[in-house]
């Protein structure tokens, strides 16, 4: 990877951890006074609004992906009149995918609404889903477009500062909405306003940056291709992530999804640090596929799938030991709901393993523009779900989705695994497993024996802040030591790979 690429990734890693820190605080910090001022039926709305909006977000996702691949080489080729030809194409296409939402969208959350088991009078639940539709379809219709060439270009950090500030000033006023006005309707509304505000920035700067960047260019769709092979990948993404609460919501109630809901934010937090060295070199990776040289994308890759599994395996270690004792410290004073929950612990962790470990195979098959092959892994992984889902959701109700879930996700992990190494990179699929069970293993022995040992020692946010960091930096020097014992090259690699970064600053 060049000087250049590993600079910029460095920089959005940096970018991304930043802004990962403070919107998991602030998150947490919001949710708190959720429960605390407006209760546990409420907390859970918070999370049925989100998954619902993924779930209307579904077709601009997969355009989004598709754009991006077709414009990586007229962007490393330096082609703007290709490329402004698939940017406009683009920016017509989300005007219309957003009208679509804001007509669908409005229909779907007002028919949902009414299947909502709450005690939250139904006309509230409109309005909340009503006002963070109004934040979904601004994006999609006129902000989507700008992201995309921030993305190529490996610029994405000036959206992750955008974003920052707005996810800071949206939390301190949601906090004093919430102490003065206990409004959940207030509260989407402070969300609301900052992220126009928050857009319109970030399509300023991009106007002042990209001075060859013009929307005026012909339509062509034909360049634009593989849209309906992704759309089953993002069918697929949502069922993994919105089932559990749309599931919970309808049949059991919101305050039984508010439980689900703290698990999820805490467990959330944790991969979206993964998802920092997911997608810090994501687009770099894209450019070096593109480029056609499959030895060097070999190489990449390989560092880059053990690089994953790594990191993977020194964060929900010490999540699987600590989550327990932090929720019960969180949820402290909060009534409504029983928030101590081992066995949702241990399948969300488990999940969150298996879902990151396998992603660096399901973009390189991506971002390689294999779509046909990518949608039928997906429809394969989605028709086992949704039939796992129903038996397991009757039988087990939480339990059975999250069993359906795991399931699914060993398989996906399976056929993307293959896949890849037979299509887009060298490496057998051997080698994954070979990587992947030993620091699954490892995962599950250190998470369990630091619950048993610490979780007596956690009383506090304090106490959890100490005893947090000395596990983590024993499970960190726990996990290096196992690589250096039994992944010597792989471990090299790795460390040859962060100081070269470093080096790029």
């Amino acid at each position: 990877m060049s000087s250049e690429r590993l600079k910029k990734t460095a920089i959005n890693a940096v970018a991304n951890i930043i802004s990962l820190a403070v919107s998991g605080l602030a998150g947490l910090i919001v949710m708190r006074f959720v429960l605390l001022y407006l209760g546990s039926d409420y907390n859970g709305l918070n999370s049925v609004t989100s998954q619902v909006m993924t779930i209307l977000l579904i077709v601009s996702t997969s355009f989004t992906t598709a754009s991006l691949v077709s414009l990586y080489k007229p962007y490393n080729e330096n082609d703007w009149a290709k490329l402004n030809c698939i940017i406009s194409t683009t920016r017509k296409a989300y005007k219309l995918i957003g009208l679509a939402m804001a007509l669908i969208g409005s229909l779907v959350c007002i028919a949902y609404a009414y299947t909502i088991q709450s005690s939250i009078d139904v006309s509230v639940i409109i309005i909340v889903l009503m006002i963070s539709l109004t934040s979904a379809v601004f994006n999609v219709a006129i902000i989507n477009t700008y992201r995309l060439v921030y993305q190529v270009s490996q610029t994405e950090y000036i959206v992750t500062f955008a974003t920052t500030c707005y996810i800071l000033v949206a939390s301190i006023l949601a906090c004093l909405a919430a102490y003065f006005t206990s409004s959940i309707i207030v509260m989407r509304i402070c969300y609301m306003i900052p992220e126009m505000i928050s857009g319109a920035a970030i399509a300023f700067i991009a106007r002042r940056k990209f001075k060859k960047l013009s929307f005026s260019s012909n339509y062509d769709y034909s360049l634009i291709k593989g849209t309906r092979d992704v759309l089953a990948t993002s069918i697929t993404s949502v069922i993994y992530q919105s089932s559990p609460t749309i599931f919970l919501a309808s049949l059991v109630g919101t305050a039984a999804t508010s439980v689900y809901y703290v698990y999820y934010s805490i467990i959330v937090m944790i991969k979206n640090v993964a998802q920092v060295l997911i997608d810090a070199p994501k687009n770099a990776f894209g450019q070096i596929v593109h480029l056609g040289d499959k030895r060097e994308t070999s190489i990449v890759f390989r560092q880059y799938e053990y690089i994953m599994v790594f990191a993977t395996t020194c964060l929900m270690a010490p999540t699987l030991g600590l989550i327990l004792p932090f929720v019960s410290v969180y949820t402290k004073g909060v009534s409504g709901a029983n928030y101590n929950d081992p066995i949702m612990a241990l399948m969300l962790v488990l999940i969150s393993f298996i879902e990151i470990s396998h992603i660096p195979s399901g973009l390189a098959i991506q971002l390689s523009g294999e779509f046909k092959l990518m949608k039928k892994i997906q429809y394969i992984a989605m028709v086992v779900l949704i039939v796992l889902l129903v038996a397991g959701g009757v039988l087990l109700q939480i339990y059975g989705v999250l069993t359906a879930i795991l399931l699914a996700a060993v398989l996906l992990t399976a056929l993307e695994v293959v896949f890849a190494g037979k299509y887009v990179v060298t490496r057998s699929t051997g080698a994954f497993f070979k990587i992947f069970i030993p620091h699954l293993l490892l995962l599950l022995v250190m998470g369990m024996s630091v619950n048993v040992i610490v979780s007596s020692l956690i009383n506090d946010y304090l106490s959890f802040a100490v005893v947090g960091f000395i596990v983590l930096s024993i499970d960190v020097a726990i996990v290096s030591l196992f690589g250096k014992l039994f992944y010597k090259n792989a471990f090299s690699e790795m460390i040859s790979v962060v100081g070269s970064i470093f080096k790029s600053k």
